[in-house]
């Protein structure tokens, strides 16, 4: 099944800004406004877990220049909600007066939280993109600022990602750093983030620090983990990232799930204490 994307015109500004964040921090979130309603988006992403955006800056011949990966989306936002101001703490500095754009004849419709920005190193026209809606290319004179589109075929793109992004969690790939499928939950940046903001970047396993081990381009990286396998969990449930997640380094994270169920941090701490002494 093609995986859903979506290209989207932007101001070259903001995407440079939002570009030099991401080149600095890969997972820095940044929050972008549109006047339309991502609904088809919104399922893509509920379905995928990450939606990968095409941008094409305003003002150019519709050449995408850009690329980034959603993370989150929040529908029709209103002030007060805990969603849309979580989302507009990640505006650019720029972008920070702008609101809800309640002075402008065109209201937020559809709040975009974006990580991973990117200057591609070859640009591509917008009419090579496919839009879902019709299955046909995006014409020369496409005038509007949002479709949702298929995912490009990846093969020859200078594409580099995160290694706890692995594209379809039911597929494992061969020299992929893991094979652990990292669940909604855990790849919502959000819940990521507090869930690093209470207990760090170290391993709730091994005490590895990428940091510490790796320098500058170790800092902030860690994967998380959800504690209660979402086998035993339905649709109505809300995660907790403090009460929910754990910090673990990608080692301990796939031995985690080397069982179903899934062992216990207690118990893989056991078996690493172990080791440790007999070796």
């Amino acid at each position: 099944m093609n995986r859903i994307a979506a290209f989207v015109r932007n101001h070259r500004k903001h995407l440079e800004a939002a570009a030099e964040l991401s080149d600095k921090d890969p997972s820095r979130l940044v929050t972008f406004r549109s006047a339309k309603l991502w609904r088809r988006v919104k399922e893509a992403l509920d379905d995928q877990e990450t939606v990968k955006l095409y941008f094409s800056p305003n003002g150019t011949d519709g050449l995408v220049e850009y690329e980034g990966t959603l993370k989150a989306l929040v529908l029709n936002p209103e002030f007060g909600e805990q969603e849309t101001d979580a989302a507009l703490g990640w505006d650019l500095p720029d972008t920070q007066d702008e609101g809800l754009w309640e002075d402008n004849k065109s209201r937020v419709r559809t709040l975009y939280i974006v990580s991973n920005c990117r200057k591609l190193k070859h640009s591509f026209p917008m009419t090579e993109l496919i839009k879902v809606t019709d299955s046909v290319p995006i014409s020369a004179n496409y005038g509007y600022s949002y479709v949702p589109v298929y995912e490009r075929d990846l093969d020859g793109q200078d594409v580099e990602k995160n290694p706890d992004e692995v594209d379809d969690p039911k597929k494992y790939y061969e020299g992929a750093v893991h094979t652990v499928s990292v669940n909604a939950f855990e790849r919502n940046s959000l819940a990521r983030n507090k869930c690093i903001e209470r207990y760090g970047c170290t391993c709730s396993v091994c005490d590895f620090n990428f940091e510490v081990f790796y320098g500058d381009i170790g800092t902030g990286f860690i994967h998380v983990h959800h504690l209660t396998p979402l086998a035993e969990v339905d649709s109505r449930y809300s995660v907790d990232p403090v009460q929910d997640l754990r910090p673990v380094c990608p080692n301990c994270h796939a031995m985690i799930h080397k069982r179903i169920p899934p062992f216990t941090l207690d118990e893989m701490k056991k078996i690493v204490n172990q080791n440790k002494n007999d070796s």
